[in-house]
């Protein structure tokens, strides 16, 4: 079972992950899978209180909000550096 301080800390090492996505130190799948295992350390989790929890859960819903654009953005990136690459 999962408390209230070990899922921020899970938040704050997600967001780290996406700036190392960003700067292509890791990958989107490892963003992804991380996402998923927050999703899922939630649902057995115990705060302190429901507004504790409830402030946890907003969080989460906002940190991944980005990705699907920022994971676009760098496929965008990548396939115009191919094409150039081909010109």
């Amino acid at each position: 079972m999962t408390d209230g301080s070990e899922i921020k800390g899970l938040l704050d090492s997600l967001e780290r992950l996406i700036g190392e996505a960003e700067r292509r130190n890791r990958t989107w799948k490892e963003v992804w899978n991380e996402i998923k295992s927050i999703n899922q350390a939630f649902k057995g989790s115990k705060f302190p209180t429901v507004r504790e929890r409830q402030a946890a859960w907003d969080r989460f819903q906002r940190v991944p909000q980005g990705v699907p654009g920022l994971q676009a953005g760098e496929e965008l990136r990548l396939t115009s550096i191919t094409l150039n690459n081909f010109e």
